[in-house]
């Protein structure tokens, strides 16, 4: 029997031919989307315009009505939904309502969030295929220089509870998590404490994240000494 094709394969193919060659007109439908369930947060991370409150349109959460409009409009050629943006995921009250909705629509649904808010027992039931846990440090102090009103004992017990259900839960074996390190200069002492703390947590993937920074004065502040750590030029 011969292998089903991914959902949207034809347009995947399609668009990079077209963006490969600059030619980005007559495009075919998208296959990976990417909604914003709210551009507001509960950590107050110095280097994000979310975090230091310099977001320059209206705070908002995703209405679930209108998400699911979207949904019924793009489930036949979507392959891939992105469930983050500029906010915690996990803020939006119909959060998990919402992953269930488009996985029950057949779209593989990923999301990106700092841990403090996830329910393990709603993730799961959600059916959302992978999360990816984001911090600062291997402890308190050093993560909160960071994830400023964020605390690791939360996102720890969060994502050991996640790990530990998941064994027994129907959805849990199609379930991906992953843990990722936001390395900069204050921390990067702790990688080496990291990648030794996600292997002791069995969590299926690990990694250790390049910093954002806006501008010079962020860039002397926070970006690492050691400059593997870099995806800016120098000058």
């Amino acid at each position: 029997m011969a292998k089903k094709r991914p959902r949207g394969w034809k347009s995947l193919i399609f668009n990079s031919i077209k963006s490969h060659l600059r030619k980005p007109k007559n495009l075919m439908m998208p296959v990976h989307v990417s909604v914003e369930p709210t551009n507001t947060c509960n950590a107050q991370c110095p280097v994000c315009e979310t975090g230091k409150n310099d977001m320059k349109r209206e705070a908002g959460r995703l209405d679930f009505a209108n998400f699911k409009k979207l949904v019924d409009r793009i489930y036949k050629h979507t392959n891939t939904l992105f469930y983050y943006f500029m906010g915690e995921p996990f803020l939006n009250k119909h959060a998990y309502e919402m992953i269930r909705y488009a996985r029950d629509k057949g779209i593989y649904v990923e999301t990106c969030t700092n841990g403090d808010l996830v329910d393990p027992e709603k993730l799961l039931e959600s059916g959302i295929n992978k999360i990816a846990f984001q911090i600062g440090g291997v402890d308190q102090k050093t993560h909160e220089i960071y994830r400023v009103n964020s605390f690791l004992n939360k996102i720890e017990r969060n994502l050991k509870k996640l790990i530990q259900l998941r064994k027994n839960h129907v959805n849990g074996k199609d379930l991906q998590v992953e843990l990722g390190f936001i390395v900069m200069r204050h921390n990067e002492s702790q990688v080496d404490k990291f990648i030794k703390w996600a292997k002791e947590l069995n969590v299926d993937t690990y990694s250790v994240i390049n910093p954002c920074v806006r501008n010079m004065l962020e860039g002397h502040a926070y970006l690492p000494k050691n400059k593997k750590y870099w995806f800016y030029d120098e000058e």
